[in-house]
């Protein structure tokens, strides 16, 4: 399990997930990728946030509000999870977000 404290720094703006992963210091391995499919997901909204995260597809519709404290998590039996398939966007400057991702 691998986990990332994501930080949303615009609150009209939809973040791929995946892609703030990577942006994340020590995210790639010294082999030089990480996942982009996996068995589990859990996406946190901290205590401490003072905004809503929303989870969702590309286009914003639908998803998960996340208020502060508040998480989600999708589980599969296999690798079938696509992290380049959700997106972050927060109803608050600088709210901050805990993924953690499992692959086998």
């Amino acid at each position: 399990m691998r986990t990332f404290e994501l930080t949303l720094t615009s609150n009209a703006v939809l973040y791929r997930m995946y892609t703030l992963m990577l942006a994340t210091s020590g995210a790639v391995p010294t082999d030089g990728t990480l996942a982009d499919r996996g068995c589990e997901l859990t996406v946190q909204a901290p205590t401490g946030n003072s905004g809503v995260v929303k989870l969702s597809d590309s286009l914003g519709l639908g998803g998960t509000d996340l208020a502060s404290g508040g998480s989600k998590t999708e589980r599969a039996a296999r690798n079938t999870i696509c992290f380049r398939d959700f997106y972050l966007k927060s109803t608050s400057n600088g709210d901050k977000v805990n993924v953690s991702i499992d692959y086998r």
